[in-house]
């Protein structure tokens, strides 16, 4: 920290109030114990105010009490001020004892002056956090003198809301509106929840009215604006509000399942409107964010893909975790502008460094890794929609096997601490280009963790919903235009994640694998596609087949019917997460691999269906390749 931003304006103006509460606090805590002051008080008083305020605010300062505005003072930093106190205290008694071994100074007095102590500083902080809210300041009034007595006043423009939750994450909510520094944005009506254990509960002042089968009478006798989802709710219950509130006019947001409210606070920046993805009915994913912490703070991450779906999701989730540099490789500039502006304005002061760049440019992604040393590799940059890729095998050839083979051969000549690979459920038993090169990749991982002492890891998982040019998103927009709805078959199902949870598995994963391992993320049940677009119908507020018609085309080139996670030849075993299988066969033609991904490379852009043909025939399963017989690869 540079010495000039140590005594900024706002510090100096904390720092002159606390020297102002120490002395009133020591000085109290005097005319208490002797019930004003005599001579014999004064002169110990004299002789030992300077030493213990200079000794206090040197503690208050190394805890951090000095480094944020009164304005936001929270529980944390009450915990600061208590553990403050009594390290003061300690540090006191036991200088004065070694110091001035014959110095007389009451223990009456120091017990006085930390409970003093804690209570001014700290009561003066709570006093100017609820002079800034507005909000707070009519809640505490209209608590101490009755709502008869003081009604809380809103403006004109306030939202009258509903909140969903009457649990921690409702509690969590609502104090963040109730905290607001600018204004009143919301008038907080209410609390529904479906739990009966809740009925007649009132949290900061704010009164349970029901469960959400009272929703609709509810928004028409209070003239509801927003309905605030807090907490998770049934698949069906979450539905059903859902239509509620389109079919009144009623704007209805939820704070994403994915947020842990013990890692991050929940408040009306993390709400977003209902989408599809919160009506799959999948249970909220938990990992150990304690331990996953400990595994980036301080770390230099380096991502490629970075401004895709999984890519841009992976930046924003570890960059919670404090790293030391976050790097970012994409190709795609627009993307990647977008990516930087979000991350700066989640997480200001963690450093981070963007490179348009292409992976398949072994020169420069050698610079990227030898400039920056990365410490945890995370590699997403593949080209991945199958129909387009079967129409251009060289270029994803190109990309999706140079990259795998640049990005982790820099890793272990780097000595990266981890490399995870982003594979897909495509890659078994593949039926399309783009499979065979994330096949390959697979493989290709093992290989590097054979000989490396960089942890390498796979983790396949399948399609993740709201991707770019996933399925979601295409029908919303046939919607838009009037329809029909355009599925490829009638039977045809796919696996389904949500972006946020397929993440925070690869994260787990991260933890939990082991070097060589093929992590499996718990899909749930196949999802029927036809069924997805009637639920997306609905959800715009149409009736399928009627307003909206679904139309069947034919399986596109290289499109499967149904999708598999494992192969005849793979066996599954479970880990420490219920979410979280491992593969642990190896690749018996591992240290093959890499000649025949130079083969492969080397022919591809000027006979591409050669190139393809080698790396299917190369990695295709058969009875002598499952038990080690390496002889059908090419060299």
């Amino acid at each position: 920290m540079k010495f000039a931003n140590i005594f900024t304006l706002n510090r100096v103006i904390i720092l002159l109030g606390d020297l102002i509460l120490l002395f009133s606090s020591y000085t109290c805590a005097y005319l208490l114990r002797f019930e004003g002051m005599n001579p014999f008080a004064i002169s110990i008083y004299r002789s030992t105010i300077i030493p213990i305020i200079l000794i206090k605010i040197l503690v208050f300062a190394s805890v951090g009490l000095h480094t944020g505005p009164w304005r936001y003072t929270g529980i944390i930093d009450m915990a600061k001020i208590i553990r403050a106190s009594l390290l003061s205290l300690l540090l006191i008694v036991g200088g004065f004892a070694f110091l001035y071994p014959g110095q007389s100074i009451s223990r009456a007095v120091l017990l006085i002056d930390t409970f003093l102590a804690i209570s001014f500083v700290g009561a003066f902080r709570i006093l100017i956090r609820i002079f800034y809210s507005k909000q707070l300041l009519h809640s505490v009034f209209a608590g101490m003198f009755g709502n008869r007595l003081w009604k809380t006043k809103y403006s004109k423009n306030s939202k009258r809301v509903l909140i969903y939750g009457a649990d921690v994450r409702g509690e969590m909510l609502v104090r963040s509106i109730l905290s607001s520094q600018s204004g009143n944005p919301f008038h907080i009506v209410g609390l529904i929840d479906n739990d009966p254990n809740y009925n007649g509960i009132i949290i900061h002042d704010v009164h349970h009215l029901g469960n959400l089968d009272d929703l609709e009478a509810l928004i028409s006798r209070f003239h509801i604006d927003e309905l605030m989802i807090a907490s998770n709710p049934d698949k069906d219950s979450l539905t059903k509000a859902y239509m509620t509130c389109q079919r009144l006019g009623v704007q209805c947001r939820t704070i994403p399942n994915y947020l842990d409210v013990l890692h991050q606070n929940v408040g009306v920046s993390q709400l977003k409107d209902i989408s599809i993805d919160d009506l799959l009915g999948r249970e909220p994913v938990k990992i150990d964010y304690t331990m996953i912490e400990g595994m980036f703070i301080g770390k230099r991450v380096l991502v490629t893909g970075a401004a895709g779906s999984i890519g841009s999701q992976l930046c924003k989730q570890v960059i919670e975790f404090k790293p030391s540099e976050l790097i970012c490789v994409d190709i795609g500039e627009t993307p990647l502008f977008y990516l930087q502006q979000e991350l700066k304005e989640l997480a200001p002061n963690i450093p981070a460094t963007f490179y348009c760049s292409d992976v398949t440019d072994r020169t420069k992604v050698e610079k990227i890794f030898a400039k920056h040393k990365p410490h945890m590799v995370y590699h997403a940059a593949a080209l991945k929609h199958v129909p387009l890729m079967e129409m251009n095998v060289d270029e994803v050839i190109h990309n999706n096997v140079a990259g795998i083979k640049n990005v982790g051969d820099m890793a272990h000549d780097n000595s990266a601490e981890a490399f995870v690979f982003i594979s897909t459920d495509k890659a078994v038993n593949p039926a399309n280009v783009m499979g065979w090169t994330k096949r390959l990749g697979e493989i290709y991982t093992t290989y590097l963790s054979e000989k490396s002492d960089t942890k390498f890891l796979s983790v396949r998982f399948g399609n993740v919903l709201g991707s770019n040019g996933s399925v979601i998103p295409i029908f919303k927009n046939q919607i838009k235009n009037g329809g029909p709805v355009k599925v490829t078959h009638r039977d045809i199902t796919r696996y389904f994640m949500t972006i946020p949870e397929a993440v925070l598995l690869i994260l787990q994963s991260t933890l939990i694998g082991e070097d060589g391992d093929t992590m499996i993320l718990d899909m749930g049940k196949p999802v029927r596609i036809a069924d997805l677009a009637e639920d997306v119908i609905k959800l715009a507020g149409f009736t399928p087949g009627k307003e909206i018609s679904i139309t069947y085309t034919g399986l596109r080139p290289g499109e499967k019917l149904h999708e598999e996670l494992m192969t005849s030849s793979e066996k599954l075993e479970n880990t420490t997460h219920p979410k979280i299988s491992v593969l642990k066969s190896r690749h018996k033609r591992r240290f093959e691999i890499s000649r025949l991904a130079d083969q492969i490379l080397a022919i591809c852009m000027e006979k591409p269906d050669q190139a393809y043909n080698l790396m299917r025939d190369s990695l295709s399963e058969s009875p002598s390749t499952s038990t080690g017989d390496s002889s059908t690869l090419h060299h």
